[in-house]
């Protein structure tokens, strides 16, 4: 763990500031932180909480960036293609096999709630965490243990909050339910854990800690906290942040005093590859609802000053957001809206009084708008409620009382037909085909059940289908492609 000296007053490691009708007869052929606690900073993003004028942006020149997903896209299983890069950092020689992750179905807009972290003392000493509404209205104060709560992280349903604190003097993970209540400690060891974030399906939390080590590590565990297990082994990464389809894990390599540099890597910690390739300090990656792009905060040696950058989720050259055009503005933490046309983050300067707030800007860098300026609370950590998941749906107008299957359950694909199912990467005709599932074929019923195209939609889980799991039909009123099965 490293001090990072940026200008004579600051010390910084970012990165802890902290993702039809032919079938419906037949779907006929288918340090805040990974704390180590020389994270965070000589003046840093809050001398106290209060309000503090909003930004206004600079007349330096924002490059375009135009936001790839409509609100009605829905991400492909299948990653982008990496650029050809020759890894500098070794792959762990032990690796573990982890179930896939769901790709997710995006709900929403650009509205819905913000989690964030917000300090009563410029020590630090007692720091809270918060959920507003994404225009800054109605900020709920969840946490009251006078710790330093921060890091907050949505579960992909929408249900649950992870987030860090001291419990007893060690920085660790817990989890809370969205309201604050049923408040559980995930892990509980004498080094320090950081940075968690959530697998798309929910099932698993990626975080850094130096449990083993001196330095950080990324590891991986059950969301219940349970076999956690070790996915890099190179020393000094932190910040990890799942893919939205579940296959990769993007993270911060610190490699030297003011180098760090941004990496992705399979889910199960193979392949590693450098995305980034500057003297620069690279920190907090944050993905893009589509998958295409990759946000993250950086200070390049020739300013000093931290921005919000963009690239694509293979690597090229990064395109400047926020130009902070102040010294001391530092812009951090980037966290994307669920249909990816703004991006939320914190961000303080000389001009702002030295306070954290919370700012909203589109993915594009313009209409620079503050969030928490008049709430009263400052801010920073946003995490950006992104629901993918869709536990049981019932939409009875269009299962009309003859659907023979149930969420949690399985099926069967019919045995009397000579066709398989076809399965989607979404529940509709029209997503992307991702597997076949022949006859007689079982499946675990993930969720559902979703109308669409005159069709009944289930969310269903195999290993025969390559993202682990896919939208298929369970037939129409007269004939059954799925049935219930009893083993």
């Amino acid at each position: 763990m490293k001090n990072r000296i940026v200008a004579a007053h600051l010390t910084l490691v970012v990165g802890r500031l902290t993702l039809a009708v032919d079938e419906s007869r037949r779907l006929v052929i288918s340090r805040m932180f990974f704390l180590a606690l020389n994270l965070i900073v000589v003046g840093l993003l809050m001398a106290g909480c209060g309000n503090a004028a909003i930004l206004v942006p600079t007349a330096t020149p924002v490059p375009s960036l135009t936001p790839s997903l409509p609100p009605s896209a829905t991400p492909s299983h299948t990653a982008p293609p990496l650029r050809t890069v020759i890894p500098t950092r070794t792959t762990p020689q032990v690796q573990p096999a982890l179930d896939p992750s769901s790709t997710p179905t995006i709900l929403g807009d650009s509205s819905g709630k913000i989690a964030y972290s917000a300090c009563s003392s410029s020590d630090f000493t007692s720091c809270e965490i918060y959920v507003m509404n994404s225009d800054g209205s109605n900020p709920m104060r969840l946490t009251n243990d006078s710790r330093w709560d921060c890091c907050p992280a949505w579960s992909p349903d929408g249900t649950k909050i992870a987030f860090l604190s001291p419990g007893d003097g060690n920085w660790e993970i817990y989890v809370m339910n969205a309201d604050g209540s049923n408040l559980i400690r995930l892990t509980i060891n004498s080094s320090t854990d950081g940075s968690p974030t959530w697998s798309p399906n929910g099932k698993k939390i990626a975080f850094d800690s130096n449990r083993d080590h001196g330095s950080a590590e990324i590891y991986v565990m059950n969301a219940d906290g349970t076999d956690p297990i070790q996915l890099t082994n190179t020393g000094d990464n932190v910040e990890p942040a799942w893919s939205p389809d579940g296959t990769r894990i993007v993270f911060q390599a610190l490699l030297g005093f003011t180098n760090d540099e941004i990496y992705v890597m399979n889910s199960d910690g193979r392949n590693p590859i450098r995305l980034t390739t500057n003297d620069w300090q690279d920190a907090c990656p944050a993905w893009s609802p589509d998958g295409t792009k990759i946000a993250f905060s950086a200070s390049p040696k020739q300013d000093g000053n931290w921005d919000i950058y963009v690239m694509n989720a293979d690597g090229g050259p990064p395109i400047r957001l926020a130009v902070s055009g102040v010294s001391r503005a530092f812009p951090l933490c980037p966290a994307w809206s669920p249909d990816g046309t703004k991006i939320a983050f914190s961000s303080e300067g000389t001009n702002r009084d030295d306070i954290s707030e919370i700012y909203v800007m589109n993915a594009d860098g313009t209409g620079l708008t503050g969030l928490t300026q008049n709430n009263g609370t400052g801010g920073c950590c946003p995490a950006w409620l992104h629901i993918t998941q869709r536990r049981v749906i019932q939409l009875p107008d269009c299962t009309s009382g003859w659907t023979r299957l149930e969420a949690g359950g399985q099926a069967e694909v019919s045995k009397e037909s000579p066709l398989p199912n076809r399965v989607r990467s979404g529940p509709s005709t029209g997503q992307p085909l991702i597997a076949l599932l022949y006859p007689g074929t079982v499946v675990k019923v993930f969720e559902g059940p979703v109308c669409a195209d005159v069709l009944v939609f289930w969310k269903v889980e195999s290993d025969l289908i390559p993202a682990g799991v896919g939208w298929t039909a369970e037939g129409d009123s007269m004939e059954y492609y799925l049935l219930p099965y009893q083993p």
